[in-house]
């Protein structure tokens, strides 16, 4: 068994992302997302956002989703994080979650990917390009249907 934080990778059938970590590490590394796209998110939002079981959001839409209340909260439709040319949002999360885990654990952490069994080759090889891209060349591989 590996020891050391991990961040989970999940991605869909639809091409959606989505990611998760450990409580502590899941705020700081959403707080260094969110300064670097220049989104204030305060305290009490941050404590919000290390209870969430993922984050699937655009960074900018995050402060008004951790300002509603649960129930508002699963009316909400997660639409995954962008991962387009402009604004690939999914490896900021990377390397803020890298940067967290050297910091506090004084160790590279490691990358999970949860892949829906429907989802197609070519995508899955586009997201392990995007890993590759930041020298992420090992990750626990888990394909499920969803």
């Amino acid at each position: 068994m590996r020891e050391g934080p991990i961040l989970t990778i999940s991605f869909d059938a639809q091409r959606q992302l989505y990611v998760s970590t450990e409580e502590v590490l899941q705020a700081f590394m959403l707080e260094r997302v969110a300064a670097r796209h220049g989104i204030c998110i305060t305290s009490r939002q941050l404590w919000e956002a290390a209870h969430l079981s993922y984050v699937g959001l655009p960074i900018a839409q995050l402060p008004n989703y951790l300002d509603m209340t649960a129930k508002q909260r699963w009316a909400v439709l997660q639409r995954g994080i962008p991962t387009s040319a402009t604004n690939n949002e999914l490896l900021d999360y990377v390397e803020a979650f890298q940067n967290v885990a050297q910091q506090q654990y004084q160790r590279k952490g490691y990358v999970d990917l949860r892949i829906d069994a429907q989802t197609s080759a070519a995508d899955v090889r586009g997201l392990l390009h995007l890993l590759q891209s930041l020298n992420i060349n090992r990750y626990n591989l888990k394909v499920e249907r969803v």
